[in-house]
């Protein structure tokens, strides 16, 4: 049986008290396929160690406004004389939702260049399933969201009060302890409950942009570089670390 939840602004649970939920994630990449397209042994290795680093995050929630940021810097690697550019748009990303505002904004570094992308919170619709899987301590529920050809597949924890999850997932009836999207996995590591009451900052650096015009941004650089979207036109492998 499965449950189709429409998100609204689903900001109840912690944002009627002000308790502070802090939570350490560890998002891992899987690049296989991405490997498949690389003849150079010693690219393909450097692709595979870079890839092998998890990164920590942190998400504190606290009255229906969120930040999750990663907790260490992460280097960038470029080679173009290799033939291979690992693009990892938002290596020093911070994202910031305010539910009682409607309001997502994402500081985001792409290509050297900083963004601000500012823009009304996502109405995603998610699908509810009955499967389980433990993560920690806690029984969590599948829930499914289709984003373009992409499905993201989330795993939430409904004996924890939060609708709030990483990065831009969240809406669900219980904190998300773990998202797939097939080459990305973030899973959470350490959950905390204060009652310190924290005020998280909204981010203001870079050029400010909507979702779609970073989005259009975003697909014209890598066009520039492949000469096409769609293949390396002029040798150029595009690797995506998201």
């Amino acid at each position: 049986m499965k449950t189709v939840l429409t998100v609204l602004t689903l900001f109840t649970f912690f944002s009627c008290n002000s308790q502070t939920l802090e939570v350490t994630y560890v998002e891992k990449k899987d690049l296989t396929e991405q490997l498949k397209a690389i003849d150079n042994p010693m690219i393909k290795q450097m692709v595979m160690e870079k890839a092998g680093q998890p990164n920590y995050c942190q998400l504190l929630s606290n009255q229906g406004v969120s930040v999750y940021k990663r907790k260490e810097k992460v280097d960038k690697t470029s080679d173009m004389n290799s033939g291979v550019t690992m693009m990892e748009s938002g290596s020093e990303s911070i994202t910031y939702k305010n539910h009682n505002e409607d309001l997502y904004v994402n500081q985001t570094d792409f290509m050297s260049r900083i963004f601000l992308i500012e823009d009304k919170l996502n109405k995603n619709e998610w699908v509810i399933t009955d499967e389980t899987q433990k993560i920690g301590d806690y029984e969590c529920k599948k829930a499914t969201l289709q984003r373009e050809d992409k499905q993201i597949v989330a795993w939430f924890a409904s004996e924890i009060p939060s609708n709030e999850g990483p990065r831009d997932y969240y809406g669900l009836p219980g904190l998300i302890l773990k998202v797939e999207t097939g080459s990305l996995v973030i899973e959470a590591s350490d959950i905390s409950v204060s009652k310190e009451k924290i005020d998280l900052e909204r981010p203001t650096k870079g050029k400010k942009v909507t979702q779609e015009e970073f989005d259009k941004i975003k697909a014209e650089k890598i066009k520039g570089l492949t000469g096409s979207i769609q293949s390396g036109g002029n040798g150029v492998k595009i690797i995506k670390m998201q």
